[in-house]
């Protein structure tokens, strides 16, 4: 497919796609392109393959995406495993819901908490109902303890604190909702310090005390240091550095009887 495309006449997206490239790829394959962000209509992310294109639209598609079309090979590390659970270290661009859990893990394996698509670090799977229930009381009564290291447009100037703040729905985003503070919703309260400065990006340890949806983003981001490259929550970006994904992390999970810790990935080494 050429870097650019114009459309000739209205219908679906996956629909101009597959008339476009031909038999060579499947829906499948092209609703892969689309959930990673590989294909734009007139310069903005379109995720949905039952999107309308109209006549004159222009459509292209990122560089590499043949290789978006492949299914994914993910490797999963064991980072500790009792009776009741499984801890893994999830690899970046592994969709955290409850059909990709039975499908990786088992029929009888279920998320203890959710990590966003390009997260990586340390993910939790009960082993069953009966532990999943056990597992979501210990966060209720906040037994579990979180971190996460990010990398941060820019240099703060502070070395950390507390930011509270009340989490609503505010719009959408390439599909995505998107969330912000404002004046009610749920209380987001999250701690956070500053462990490296670098040019012109910084790395930062978060400790959220509570689990709202895309909290850390949201929270780092109204501190005017988005995470690198957040384009969800950031249009603009000091720091030169390219990336792949958001640079965010699960660096460890503390419970009542063990601990957890996910090695650095080799894109969130600052310098």
């Amino acid at each position: 497919m050429k870097q650019c495309v114009e459309v000739r006449s209205s219908q679906r997206l996956i629909s101009f796609l597959q008339e476009t490239l031909g038999e060579s790829y499947s829906g499948k394959a092209l609703r892969r392109v689309l959930e990673s962000n590989g294909c734009r209509v007139n310069g903005q992310v379109e995720r949905f393959a039952s999107t309308r294109v109209e006549r004159g639209d222009l459509v292209e598609l990122v560089s590499g995406w043949q290789t978006l079309c492949a299914p994914q090979r993910l490797s999963w590390e064991l980072l500790y495993e009792d009776e009741e659970t499984k801890w893994v270290n999830k690899p970046a661009g592994w969709v955290c819901g409850e059909k990709e859990c039975r499908e990786q893990f088992g029929e009888d394996f279920w998320l203890i908490h959710r990590l966003d698509r390009e997260t990586t670090g340390v993910l939790g799977i009960a082993k069953g109902k009966k532990a999943l229930a056990k597992w979501f009381r210990l966060f209720a009564e906040r037994e579990i303890h979180k971190s996460y290291l990010a990398i941060v447009d820019g240099k703060p100037a502070k070395k950390g604190g507390e930011i509270r703040t009340f989490l609503q729905r505010k719009g959408f985003f390439a599909g995505q909702t998107i969330w912000g503070s404002g004046e009610s919703g749920l209380e987001a309260i999250t701690g956070w310090e500053l462990v490296q400065l670098g040019h012109d990006s910084s790395l930062v340890r978060c400790k959220p005390i509570t689990g709202r949806t895309h909290q850390l983003r949201v929270h780092l981001a109204e501190m005017g240091h988005p995470i690198v490259i957040d384009r969800q929550y950031a249009k603009k970006f000091v720091t030169r550095r390219s990336a792949r994904r958001p640079l965010l992390h699960a660096e460890a999970i503390k419970t009542p009887s063990f601990s957890v810790q996910a090695p650095l990935p080799a894109d969130l080494t600052l310098l």
